[in-house]
């Protein structure tokens, strides 16, 4: 199952997801999210999203965009009405095919034309992969958003990886037990669920922090926390010692925050090395082990 996530990067909550199956593009299901968007809000994606129906539908809906420019569009900055350093205003035409997301009608619905800023980047983060970055956007005021500030906005584009990380590796969702698409969609909902109470704990930790405390609260520390003191609110004898203990369960929450690490690297490896067992491909009673490698006996022939 793939899942196309929505989330506000000032608060960390989980607004909305979409679920379909493997074989369908991220693109095409960014469509159901539309409804959750409001006039105001600012889109921060990726440039798997990029594309000029998307972008022009979430302009006439009031939403400004700042994604990365897709693959196949060629850059130039030598053209388009200079805003600042690094951008220029460039006008982008209605392409005549017909995008797999969107029906034809909607297609000849889209605006000829369409104003976006046109941006680049240098990236001088140490043990950042990409060193350059082409940027589009809708926000074409200059003196509010200028390159370097859509950059930094971009940038935190990141932290919805380490949401993922976070769903997937400390609320163990990696794996779904259920076996219904019924019961699939209660379980995936149950995360959601948990994933934002722990952080509406994180979010009523924080003004509990020390002035000169540095770095970020821990989603997993609060994730344990949770663990270690829910027994002693459930069993709390009346709700004055159960807010009490409440309280201070919050301000532990404050006092484990996770330093800034700016040069630490997260290579895509596994940390350790899965077990070289068979696959359990059919039912218990039905598969017959296979003997291990070093048992299996092999036929040694000899030449005369």
């Amino acid at each position: 199952m793939k899942l196309v996530g929505l989330f506000d990067l000032s608060l960390g909550a989980w607004l909305a997801t979409v679920k379909r199956g493997t074989r369908v593009h991220d693109a095409a299901m960014a469509w159901r999210l539309l409804k959750h968007l409001h006039p105001g809000d600012i889109l921060v994606a990726d440039r798997g999203f990029c594309s000029y129906a998307f972008i022009a539908v979430l302009k006439e809906r009031g939403v400004e965009v700042v994604m990365r420019v897709h693959h196949s569009r060629q850059c130039d900055l030598r053209k388009g009405r200079w805003l600042g350093k690094g951008d220029r205003m460039k006008t982008w035409s209605r392409p005549p095919r017909i995008a797999k997301s969107i029906n034809a009608a909607r297609h000849h619905t889209l605006p000829e034309q369409l104003q976006v800023c046109l941006l680049s980047v240098e990236i001088a983060v140490k043990a950042h992969r990409t060193r350059k970055l082409w940027l589009v956007s809708t926000l074409m005021d200059a003196r509010e958003w200028n390159a370097s500030e859509i950059a930094k906005l971009y940038l935190k584009r990141w932290q919805v990886e380490l949401f993922f990380a976070d769903i997937k590796t400390t609320m163990n969702m990696d794996m779904l037990r259920t076996r219904s698409p019924h019961m699939v969609a209660r379980e995936l909902l149950m995360h959601m669920i948990a994933y934002n109470v722990v952080w509406l704990l994180m979010a009523q930790a924080e003004p509990l922090r020390d002035l000169e405390s540095k770095g970020h609260l821990s989603f997993k520390g609060t994730r344990d926390r949770i663990d270690q003191w829910q027994w002693s609110l459930w069993s709390a004898a009346s709700n004055r010692q159960a807010q009490t203990w409440y309280v201070q369960m919050l301000q532990s929450i404050a006092d484990d925050p996770v330093l800034e690490r700016p040069f630490r690297r997260e290579p895509r490896c596994l940390k350790r090395r899965p077990k070289n067992y068979q696959l359990l491909t059919r039912p218990r009673h039905l598969l017959k082990e296979e003997p291990h490698r070093a048992q299996r006996k092999t036929k040694i022939k000899a030449a005369a």
